[in-house]
């Protein structure tokens, strides 16, 4: 049973990696802007300080989102050309979690100690602090840790099918 898994492990993994598909960005001990834009699929994260914008939410309800430890939050609504968005605001300055799972999702996180892991498809941007040397680094589609850009980068997070 063993060497059955410890050959179909590997085969699966290279499998996995020709299928188009989906991807994943992650951030870690980030200080700065990152977004993900149109992005389908599942986002995890937890920063320090800062802000969480979460536009125009699956359900329509900035309730039902899965945000712990928030400071406070409120719904806010503006109108972009002929469309309404409603922008879901989440605030902390002692810590925050969150999960988004499902739906075409546009999130922003601008904070200190942004810890992000997204698997799924979309257009990420990342930018770091310009205040601090030190601003974390990010990861996609497992490429090499690389620092947070001071100009920001917009990044392809998987691959259209």
């Amino acid at each position: 049973m063993t060497l059955v898994l410890a050959l179909a492990i590997p085969a699966a993994a290279a499998a996995r990696a020709l299928v188009p598909g989906d991807g994943s960005m992650v951030v870690r001990s980030g200080d700065g802007l990152v977004r993900l834009i149109d992005f389908k699929g599942a986002i995890l994260g937890r920063i320090s300080n800062g802000t969480l914008v979460i536009v125009d939410p699956k359900g329509g309800d900035c309730d039902a989102l899965l945000v712990w430890d928030a400071d406070d939050s409120w719904p806010r609504v503006r109108t972009v050309g002929d469309d309404t968005v409603l922008e879901c605001v989440f605030k902390t300055t002692s810590g925050m979690r969150f999960r988004i799972v499902g739906g075409t999702n546009t999130v922003r996180v601008n904070a200190r100690g942004i810890a992000l892991s997204a698997v799924g498809q979309g257009l990420g941007y990342v930018r770091g602090s310009k205040v601090t040397a030190e601003d974390g680094t990010y990861s996609v589609d497992g490429s090499d840790w690389r620092s947070l850009p001071e100009d920001g980068r917009f990044v392809r997070v998987g691959s259209l099918p």
